[in-house]
């Protein structure tokens, strides 16, 4: 029998007339007679295969699959009902758990996928008409991406629907004006669920900021880089245009770090406040432009980091580095990455990129394992004339934006740090140990709200 996993579940209480269903993990799994390995095989079930759980003994459970009836090994099965939602705009779906392997086709943003398997950061998924693999980077899990939050947020559209679920096809409860406040309770597949009236409803969190819309802002603005313009408040939102180094604008509006300026034909357009300058700001972007920043992902391939019951500290950390790369980019910053990839990177040969480049910053992402209580984002440094202001500038942007405990900056013997000759840093950016902040710091939400609070650091930083 070729076993491709050894993923162990624990086995389902029986009660009476009360049945769950399991997906097989292995590409050949028998079905014995009796819950022993010794009994008569009467039969064999496929990987991906949907069983019917009838009861449990030990380590084996009673099943039944079309007209066969037996035991299998608990081992070999895995609860059915994980599904999750493509987050990449075209996702390639592959042949095997490897980017060498064949490319079989592709999955659009928003597709929803059950997940049969988990391999070295890949899922084995079954979509409506494809079965396939895929970066577990790209995938949000449905089960898991739920946040427990009491925090008040303030809507930013004229008129938000509040519906009756995460969807724009469920019923219509009301709607919330612009700068409404509002409860989230928790978050899902971007949409926010709130205390509505006397209930509970679900807008889309895209509409929710944490910054209450400004009124009757009416300054000019210059663009100290190179600047995209979009159409609302965040690189999420579509491209309308760019404009140079050097264009004024008129500010009307801003949401968090986010300006609305009034272009020459009357319409209106968002810009990075990091990218632009007034008369009462003191924060320009022109200190990063050119500036060769190195961001570290840290682990990868065979190096999954620390473990949590949801994630892999390899996958949260490269996703959060390709948000920040993206970001200072657009601020003027030459990017480079130690891996864009899942692929393991030896510690020496990302400190020698980090000489090779002659970086301005090397910043490691990492994310912590303690105990379930442990909690908090902390910054460390090696040495306090080269690492300590840099270690300073991002921890206070983090403790102020992340929502997490502030943990403050610390001194750590790390060899990507220690051997550097470059300002270099390393960030835990919250507990996978923890099961509540596991759930906030794995929402594509909240690493948008870090890549934001780090790209205005460096900036910052640069800027002083």
């Amino acid at each position: 029998m070729l076993l491709l996993s050894l993923i162990s579940v624990f086995p389902v209480a029986f009660q009476a007339n009360t049945y769950t269903y399991e997906t097989v993990l292995a590409d050949s799994l028998n079905v014995r007679s009796m819950p022993r390995l010794d009994a008569s095989i009467v039969g064999k079930l496929s990987l991906g295969d949907e069983v019917k759980i009838v009861k449990t003994a030990n380590d084996w459970s009673k099943i039944t699959y079309n007209s066969m009836t037996g035991w299998v090994s608990n081992k070999y099965l895995q609860q059915i009902g994980k599904t999750g939602v493509i987050l990449a705009d075209s996702l390639n779906v592959r042949s095997d758990a490897s980017i060498l392997s064949d490319t079989i086709g592709s999955l659009k943003k928003g597709t929803s996928v059950t997940i049969l398997r988990e391999q070295y950061g890949w899922y084995l998924i079954q979509s409506e008409n494809m079965k396939g693999w895929v970066s577990q980077v790209y995938v949000d899990l449905d089960s898991t991406n739920t946040v427990q939050s009491t925090a008040t947020f303030y809507v930013k559209a004229t008129s938000l629907c509040v519906r009756s679920e995460p969807s724009v096809t469920a019923t219509v409860l009301g709607n919330h004006q612009s700068n409404d406040t509002v409860s989230v309770l928790a978050e899902q597949n971007g949409w926010s669920k709130i205390q509505y009236k006397d209930g509970i409803g679900w807008v889309a969190s895209q509409y929710l900021s944490d910054t209450k819309l400004g009124t009757g802002i009416s300054q000019k603005i210059k663009l100290t880089s190179n600047a995209n313009l979009r159409s609302g408040p965040g690189t999420d939102y579509s491209l309308i245009s760019s404009a140079n180094a050097g264009t004024q604008f008129m500010q009307v509006d801003q949401e968090g770090d986010w300006l609305q300026i009034e272009l020459s034909d009357g319409s209106t357009a968002w810009v990075a406040s990091w990218l632009t300058t007034t008369k009462t700001s003191t924060t320009s972007s022109s200190g990063i432009k050119g500036k060769t920043i190195v961001l570290d992902a840290g682990h990868g391939g065979r190096d999954s980091g620390a473990i949590g019951s949801l994630y892999q500290e390899k996958d949260l950390t490269l996703s959060t580095v390709l948000m920040v790369a993206d970001l200072l980019k657009q601020a003027g910053a030459n990017v480079v990455l130690t891996r864009d990839s899942d692929t393991y990177v030896t510690l020496s040969n990302r400190v020698k990129i980090s000489h090779s480049t002659n970086a301005d910053a090397f910043i490691s992402f990492h994310y912590n394992s303690g105990t379930s209580a442990s909690n908090g984002i902390m910054t460390f440094y090696y040495t306090e004339m080269k690492d300590e202001e840099l270690a300073q500038s991002i921890q206070s942007e983090l403790a102020s934006s992340s929502g997490l405990k502030d943990q403050g900056i610390r001194y750590g013997d790390y060899q990507v740090i220690r051997e550097n000759h470059n300002p270099a840093v390393l960030l835990e950016l919250g507990f996978l140990s923890n099961p509540s902040e596991e759930k906030i710091i794995g929402t594509t939400y909240q690493q948008q709200k870090v890549a934001k609070a780090i790209t205005k650091s460096i900036v910052q930083y640069f800027t002083r």
